[in-house]
């Protein structure tokens, strides 16, 4: 189940930027000459407010992330009012999953090479994750120069170059035999039983390549050969970045018995698909004119 208290408070925020950009238009037009306009244009941007890993786990309440984007871009304007522009973006994703338990069971083996049914409980777990991508931009612009307004529109392809997480949980742990009828619930060193307090720490979630829409509106204000645009802006992920399909608690064979390892809960075959959501506030500050 997914919190949205965060989602109402930035839909407020750009409805008001919005309203912002509206006035901003007819001030920015008188602002503009066509004599000054320039075909290639070089520019840093920022956006942020909402920026939130989307997935729903069974049983699970997710809460919405927040992070910032920070990339360099180029636009070529092919005539007075239409270009395409391209660069690279860094665009982090956030995330936070918390549940009173989750379960699950599957087959394996122990260290005497028995077959059996390896069974868990997870109590009290929670989960932050970070995860990081750099995107390629390519986008159509449409730049209004009598009213200085802008739109912005077209896809980006994001490659995912960071990621973490931490976790923590309480475990039961059994292995049912079904060729002996017996269910067993210790010792520990064949890894069942009950384990708290574990935690854990890592950089291992498997991300594969983010496909996304991306839409951007706002105003431009020219700084005599520089321009400074302000807009709102979504990006919207269309695919299921999700790689790994392990099991949120692996049954793993040691020297001196058995023991169990886990990964971030988006790596395991219970998170089901994850897409990518990120919209908020843009500027964008064009140095380079030529």
């Amino acid at each position: 189940m997914k919190s949205y208290k965060l989602f109402n408070i930035s839909m407020s925020t750009i409805f008001l930027t919005g309203i912002w950009l509206l006035c901003s238009c007819s001030v920015n037009a008188q602002a503009l000459r066509p004599d000054s306009q320039h075909k290639h244009e070089v520019a840093v941007t920022l956006g942020g407010l909402y920026s939130s890993l989307e997935y729903d786990i069974p049983q699970t309440d997710s809460r919405d992330g927040r992070d910032i984007s920070l990339g360099l871009e180029y636009t070529y304007m092919f005539s007075k009012n239409f270009g395409f522009s391209t660069g690279a973006e860094y665009q982090g994703f956030g995330a936070k999953s918390t549940t009173d338990y989750y379960t699950g069971a599957y087959q394996t083996t122990d260290y005497e090479q028995e077959s059996f049914e390896f069974r868990y409980t997870a109590q009290n777990f929670v989960e932050e994750q970070q995860v990081g991508f750099v995107n390629i931009p390519l986008i159509f612009t449409y730049q209004n120069q009598e009213h200085g307004f802008y739109i912005k529109a077209g896809a980006k392809i994001g490659l995912p170059i960071y990621s973490k997480y931490t976790n923590s949980y309480n475990l039961e742990t059994s292995g049912f035999y079904e060729q002996y009828n017996v269910e067993l619930f210790d010792p520990q060193f064949m890894g069942f039983g009950s384990f708290n307090g574990i935690s854990n720490e890592g950089s291992n979630i498997d991300l594969n390549t983010n496909y996304i829409a991306t839409f951007e509106l706002g105003v431009k204000q020219p700084l005599k050969i520089k321009n400074l645009y302000g807009g709102v802006y979504l990006d919207y992920g269309l695919t299921d970045i999700r790689k790994g399909d392990n099991h949120p608690v692996e049954y793993t064979l040691e020297s001196n018995g058995a023991g169990f390892t886990s990964s971030s809960i988006l790596n395991s075959n219970i998170s089901g698909e994850i897409k990518t959501l990120a919209f908020g506030i843009k500027i964008r500050y064009a140095f380079l004119n030529f």
